[in-house]
């Protein structure tokens, strides 16, 4: 027999533990006895979603207050900002 066998065994099966690992990287279900999801994710998505949330309100206050702005220009602003 060869001597690295061994070697080569255990590296089969660390393959084989990574092809049967779900997508929680976990080897025995995605939810737990409790029912409860394996692995925890839940707390960074909402985390995202309150970030995303308040980067599209910051976006349409920003565009209001643009607006509002265009609105309250003066009549003549045309005339003023000419170089003639």
């Amino acid at each position: 027999m060869k001597e690295n066998t061994g070697r080569i065994d255990a590296l089969l099966n660390g393959v084989e533990s990574l092809k049967m690992s779900n997508s929680v990287g976990s080897l025995d279900g995605e939810f737990g006895v409790d029912g409860s999801r394996a692995g925890g994710g839940g707390n960074s998505k909402s985390v995202v979603a309150a970030v995303g949330f308040a980067m599209m309100f910051g976006a349409f206050a920003g565009l209001g207050a643009m607006v509002m702005k265009w609105h309250m220009r003066p009549k003549d602003w045309e005339r003023r900002n000419s170089f003639t």
